[in-house]
């Protein structure tokens, strides 16, 4: 069956607390503290979280991706310059 609107909402909330013995780990913990109350979901999280980094976390992840992003500028470069010269 299909549900579209409310129904849709009404079915997936009363199916909410079923256990799928299929589903990961991952999904299992990051869903653990999951709740919808009807109007709002609560417990949300997702692969990073959803805390605010306080400024050594912003220091740390911004030194630690330095290499990946500068690899990514010289990538994107390198395409303009290969699109450029096709053209």
């Amino acid at each position: 069956m299909v549900y579209h609107g409310k129904q849709a909402i009404t079915f997936l909330a009363s199916q909410i607390d079923n256990v799928d013995v299929k589903a990961s780990s991952h999904w299992r913990k990051y869903h653990s503290n999951f709740k919808f109350n009807g109007e709002t979901f609560d417990g949300l999280e997702g692969f990073g979280g959803n805390k605010k980094r306080n400024l050594i976390d912003n220091a740390i992840h911004r030194i630690l991706q330095r290499r990946f992003r500068s690899r990514e500028r010289k990538t994107h470069r390198s395409q303009e310059l290969t699109t450029w010269q096709t053209t």
